[in-house]
């Protein structure tokens, strides 16, 4: 295609090409790409418009097939990130496979804390998961520092209990 007659598509029905962009597109930058690369596959496909009936139905048509195939690519991009960020693929090639002994030991310990009654519960898990002081259990749960730390030492005992067959396991 000729240099002068580009000009003139473009002088002639880049402003309506622009218009069926911008529905597709979701800002002005994207739109403004899609028109270029609109004038780019006119430039390198198009020998003549000559033998063209209505010359801006046929241009309106390529822009329009031009800003689908633009959104499928995109939406096809979306999913994949999004299934693979919801998959964690990424993550999962590189991190190391786990410890079954670790996993038992969780659940066996998941288990038995959920067995305690609740203030124990939050007890215990405030004072080893989240380091807080007896004093500010007391403040979070709403009782006296003497009651938080008792609440957590019963806690502790039943878990022990609770665990106890879980370690002799993994000691012998």
């Amino acid at each position: 295609m000729q240099r002068n007659e580009l000009e003139r598509i473009y002088d002639d029905h880049a402003l309506c090409a622009f218009a069926i962009f911008k529905r597709f597109a979701d800002c002005d930058a994207d739109a403004r790409d899609l028109l270029q690369d609109w004038l780019v596959k006119l430039a390198r496909g198009i020998d003549s418009l000559s033998e063209v009936q209505d010359e801006r139905a046929y241009l309106m048509r390529i822009a329009y097939r031009h800003a689908v195939d633009w959104k499928r690519r995109v939406g096809v991009r979306k999913r994949t990130k999004e299934a693979a960020t919801e998959e964690n693929v990424i993550e999962q090639l590189f991190k190391s496979t786990p410890d079954p002994d670790r996993e038992f030991l969780r659940e066996a310990l998941e288990s038995s804390l959920t067995e305690l009654p609740r203030d124990q519960q939050i007890a215990v898990q405030l004072r080893l998961w989240e380091g807080l002081s007896f004093s500010q259990i007391g403040d979070v749960i709403g009782v006296s520092t003497n009651t938080a730390a008792s609440r957590y030492r019963y806690g502790i005992e039943k878990l022990r209990t609770a665990l106890q067959p879980v370690y002799d396991e993994f000691t012998n």
